[in-house]
């Protein structure tokens, strides 16, 4: 079966992150910070994942979450959370994998 890959990725700064899929807790982290290096903070696999799910990404730091829908049919999905200069979350969804350096 698909896995959704999780990659946190550009604008942490020592957050607090909970991520949740369908309501259940999967990832939680405190004082997570991007590598500048590798524009990534940390990353995740769900396994044997199929059909359509929301990712809830909650910062807790920074008091904001957002839902993203995500719909497996078939392969692996990749879903990439930043956050944007103005403390927005920001969110891509890819059947690639993201690169890093």
């Amino acid at each position: 079966m698909p896995t959704i890959h999780v990659a946190l990725q550009e604008g942490f700064e020592g957050d607090t992150v909970i991520v949740l899929l369908d309501g259940a807790e999967v990832f939680y982290k405190d004082n997570l910070k991007t590598r500048m290096q590798i524009g990534k903070a940390a990353s995740f696999d769900l396994p044997n994942i199929s059909g359509p799910h929301e990712l809830r990404f909650d910062l807790i730091s920074r008091n904001t979450r957002v839902n993203i829908p995500v719909t497996v049919t078939g392969s692996d999905k990749y879903v990439g959370i930043s956050i944007t200069r103005h403390g927005d979350i920001a969110h891509t969804i890819s059947d690639e994998p993201f690169r890093y350096a």
